[in-house]
């Protein structure tokens, strides 16, 4: 038998589905179970089940403040060859693990985590802490679709081959423990309040104060062009309106002589694929996704097998990908929306050149695309997963798509010892921008006749104001950009072409910086933009350069994807590392001119105020930053009482954050309202309560509000909306002595879907026309509301109305 461990569970699924694996093995503990079949266990992790531990787990002290006064800083741990398991609510996973890995009838172990760095390391963390000594493979793919994984297990390959992946990641671990925690400590306690630092997280937030600076001291200003009757403008710029005016005095109602008349013809070739950077970049763009959001929703199309890998740095494909390139494209001619793209291709035949398929610039995976896939289901898809899914479509079918391409007409005159410009473009043939809007507004203008030296008047010649454009803040896309290619930033000409090509963080964790940076209170959304707060500002000012270097931070990168592409050693990346964080702290510790940066929004400030009393024990319950909890809160075995729930959900179960004032109403034993996120990804309110069960404190959901929608019409109760239905608040059987009125929003007999306004409206007797889906399109009907009689029992009917 053969074990195969992957990810997450979704993965799980799709692999059991692949192999044929449907019967289940649960854990001891009921928590957790794999799929099996006579020939492969397949089991999931949870992301990390394992982790470097805290800094207490090495001897050093819980409370920042002793470990600064007691001298424990730098912090400089031998980190144990075993990873630390150092979160009890994955104990019963990680014990199903091991016993899986060590089962006498597994004498192979397949490694299918994600096909990256941290993958690996995820893997290889349960592996290690089993003790096995098994031999191990690796499943490296793309998709989980099931031609992808049938494929991927043809050609699995010894997991050996990828030792430098693991060593790469538990190397960037250990490097962020000692750089992050360390200097965090050093600046909690010498700010007496929370300061998190981090070998990415403080170089990002200097790109986005630098930016935020250039903002605020902006000062608007202007210059001026003149602009004859045709729309040609000068070539040069005046500094003051007034003189421009002059000059167009002077010129007006004077000859114009054709200089020059040019033709030539040009080309816009079709964009790259996307990797996850240039993916966030349009999203955000677009439709002003964070880059949180486009990384959650391409994660869940690649789980729910519409697009690919979405955590890659590619933006080619293979050459063996060539034949399934056109076999998608065929699939995706099939679907209403992207039929009349897919058909032109088709038609013309696809454009499959090395801008497309290349393999000599291909990273650890090929760009993000649309699967293979017939079961594609667009009304499935939440707003976020349906926007990023056709923005990966679109560029597919683009980049298969001709060049668009133009002629550019020039035209040079001569007015009053001045000389004046005018360029038109006009298409020859659209090619990829018939399906892609141009972000250049301007319309195409007709050809002028002008012939090389005719003379025209002047006519009156006008001012066009130009005004200095202003710096912007950041969005999610631009700052990702900006993180992806900091060389662009770099003034100094060495510098800049040591460090081209490389970036601050990877792909995949940027996203998470992002939101690392916002929740550690140093900036804040305004709109669509990154802000930099007065206290993020100061903080990034009061901090010493080799803390907030891009540059050395993006070397930093490089010598990561060395160690992978090279298998360079580690050790002076290890011995620089733990110098820098040295030489900082014994220059803060003498450091007299550094004041404390204080933020006036901390949390400390919310911790000192009472949200209520503790159910457990009764003492405060307050704000502690990341979650509410209780001011005795310990583990039971500090003698504690652990009180505590979160502000957030980290698994999707509920959306958004817990309020203070919502806080205070579920310690009062009150139902609140959030958005419940179904598994299929749907959001809807739902009602929730704290329940303290088994020693946890979890939030309990009591299903879909209420909402009043009616009167019922056979007992005069509500007729309230509910999760499925449109239901009498005495909705039971006849035989439980209810009503029994129920309409259903998803009427499987007719197929509509009803909508709370419809619903009221069938429900009063109204006939109302709805629209419906069919194979030739939107079709409008005419339904009303029906009752009948069966055996005493009373069923509801929409029935179309015939004219």
């Amino acid at each position: 038998m053969k074990l195969i461990i992957a990810e997450k569970p979704s993965v799980r699924d799709s692999i059991a589905h692949a192999l044929g694996a449907y019967k289940k093995l649960s854990s001891d503990g009921g928590k957790n179970f794999c799929y099996c079949n006579d020939e492969y266990y397949i089991a999931n992790s949870i992301g990390h089940l394992y982790g470097l531990g805290n800094p207490t787990e090495y001897g050093f002290a819980r409370s920042f403040a002793e470990s600064y006064k007691n001298g424990e800083l730098p912090m400089l741990p031998v980190f144990s060859s075993f990873p630390c398991d150092d979160d009890p609510g994955k104990n019963d996973l990680r014990d199903f693990l091991a016993k899986l890995i060590n089962k006498n009838d597994v004498d192979e172990i397949i490694c299918a985590t994600d096909a990256a760095r941290e993958g690996e390391l995820i893997f290889r963390e349960i592996y290690y802490a089993s003790g096995s000594s098994k031999p191990v493979s690796r499943l490296w793919i793309s998709s989980v679709t099931d031609a992808a994984i049938i494929d991927g297990m043809r050609k699995l390959k010894p997991d050996s081959e990828y030792d430098s992946y693991y060593r790469c990641a538990k190397i960037r671990s250990e490097l962020d423990w000692i750089f992050g925690l360390n200097l965090s400590r050093l600046y909690s306690v010498l700010d007496n309040d929370i300061r998190p630092v981090g070998r990415v997280l403080t170089p990002a937030l200097a790109i986005i104060a630098e930016r935020d600076e250039k903002v605020f001291s902006f000062s608007p200003s202007s210059k001026f062009r003149l602009q004859l009757h045709n729309g040609a403008e000068s070539d040069i710029s005046y500094e003051t309106k007034e003189e421009a005016e002059r000059n167009a005095a002077s010129g007006s109602n004077t000859d114009v002589r054709v200089m020059s008349v040019a033709c030539e013809e040009k080309s816009e070739n079709r964009p790259l694929l996307y990797n996850l950077t240039s993916l966030q970049q349009e999203m955000s763009k677009k439709y002003g996704m964070k880059a949180i959001e486009t990384l959650e929703a391409a994660q869940n199309l690649y789980e729910k097998k519409y697009t690919t890998y979405p955590r890659t740095d590619g933006e080619y494909l293979t050459e063996d990908m060539r034949t399934g390139s056109e076999e998608t494209v065929k699939k995706l001619s099939e679907i209403p929306k992207f039929k009349a793209q897919a058909d032109k291709i088709l038609n013309n035949g696809l454009n499959a050149d090395s801008r497309v398929y290349n393999d000599s610039k291909l990273g650890d995976h090929h760009a993000i695309i649309p699967t293979l896939n017939g079961n594609i289901n667009l009304s499935a898809l939440n707003k976020n997963e349906l926007a990023v899914y056709e923005a990966v479509v679109l560029r597919f079918l683009s980049v298969f798509d001709k060049k668009h391409t133009y002629k550019q007409y020039t035209y040079k005159f001569w007015c009053n010892d001045i000389d004046y410009t005018l360029s038109i473009k006009k298409t020859v043939d659209i090619g990829w921008r018939e399906f892609n809007k141009s972000d250049d507004k301007t319309e195409e203008k007709e050809i002028p006749g002008y012939t090389e030296g005719e003379v025209f008047s002047s006519s009156e010649i006008k001012v066009r104001e130009i005004p200095a454009e202003k710096p912007r803040h950041y969005t999610d896309g631009t700052l990702v950009s900006a993180m992806n290619n900091i060389d662009n930033r770099i003034e100094d000409k060495e510098l800049s072409s040591a460090v081209k090509g490389k970036g601050i963080g990877t792909s995949t964790t940027r996203a998470d910086i992002i939101e690392k940076i916002i929740l550690s209170g140093y900036a804040e959304r305004q709109g669509k933009y990154i802000v930099t707060t007065k206290f993020g500002r100061d903080f990034i000012s009061s901090l010493p350069s080799q803390i907030k270097s891009v540059e050395r931070t993006a070397e930093w990168e490089q010598e990561f994807e060395d160690i992978i592409n090279r298998n360079i050693s580690s050790d002076r990346l290890y011995e620089e590392t733990k110098d820098i964080v040295r030489r900082i702290i014994d220059f803060e510790k003498t450091n007299t001119t550094r004041k404390i940066v204080v933020n006036e929004n901390s949390p400390r400030k919310a911790q000192l105020q009472s949200i209520g009393k503790c159910p457990r024990c009764g003492n405060d319950i307050v704000d502690r930053g990341k979650f509410y909890g209780c001011t005795s809160f310990k583990s039971a075995e500090d003698k504690g009482c652990g009180f505590s729930f979160g502000k957030t959900h980290n698994k999707g179960w509920f959306k958004g954050e817990i309020s203070a004032a919502k806080a205070k109403a579920l310690v009062a034993h009150e139902k609140i309202k959030l958005t419940a996120v179904s598994s299929e990804g749907k959001e809807y309110e739902a009602l929730w309560e704290l329940a303290d069960e088994n020693g946890f404190i979890n939030l309990k959901k009591f299903g879909f509000e209420e909402v009043i929608i009616c009167k019922c019409p056979r007992c005069s109760n509500n007729i309230v909306e509910r999760k499925s239905s449109y239901s009498c608040t005495s909705y039971k059987s006849a035989e439980d002595k209810g009503c029994g009125f129920v309409l259903w929003k998803n009427d499987k007999r007719s197929g509509l879907e009803i909508s709370p306004k419809n619903a009221a409206a069938l429900i009063s007797g109204k006939i109302i026309s709805v629209k419906v889906k069919t194979i030739s399109g939107d079709t409008l009907k005419k339904v009303k509301l029906t009752e009948r009689e069966q055996n005493g029992i009373k069923y509801l009917n929409i029935d179309e109305v015939r004219n």
